[in-house]
Parts: structure tokens; sequence; C-alpha cells
């Protein structure tokens, strides 16, 4: 019996896709790093006794936890697709 011979599939595409992906990590983390300097200035707001209104601290959370879950989503996604890439 003859084994059967796998030819390598073409990975063209995967690469310039990884390579966007990897960018795009990047630039949420650039993002995530300004909106986490924008709380850090909003708590020493507090800190030092100005007043924050509930909404304002409630949006900066909900803007954080929003950049949170996206960059999670867009990195697992790149991790997948460079597994695949080198597999």
């Amino acid at each position: 019996m003859s084994a059967k011979v796998r030819r390598p599939r073409s990975i063209g595409k995967l690469g310039p896709t990884l390579v966007g992906l990897l960018a795009l990590n990047i630039f949420l983390a650039a993002v995530m790093v300004v909106l986490r300097f924008s709380e850090i200035g909003l708590l020493q707001r507090l800190a030092r006794g100005e007043l924050v209104s509930a909404d304002e601290a409630a949006r900066s959370d909900n803007r954080v936890a929003a950049f949170a879950i996206t960059s999670f989503v867009v990195l697992t996604i790149t991790g997948i697709v460079w597994l695949v890439w080198q597999y």
C-alpha cells in the first residue's frame, strides 16, 4: 500500500493577515494605555477630593472594559491565525 503524499497548502494570504492582526494588536494596546492613563487621572482627581460623578466613572469603566474585551478577542484570533500559519 502506498501512503498518500500531502501537498503543502499555500499560505500566501496568511502571512499578510497575521501581520495585519499583529499591527491591530499593537494599536489596541496603545489605545488601552491611553485609556488607562485617563482612568488614572480620574482616580487622582477623586483622591484630591474633586467631584467625580458616578456617570463619569461608569463611562470610564465601560470604555476600559469594552476595549479589554475587544483586545482579548483580537489577540485570540491572532493566536489562532499564528498557530495555523506555523502549522
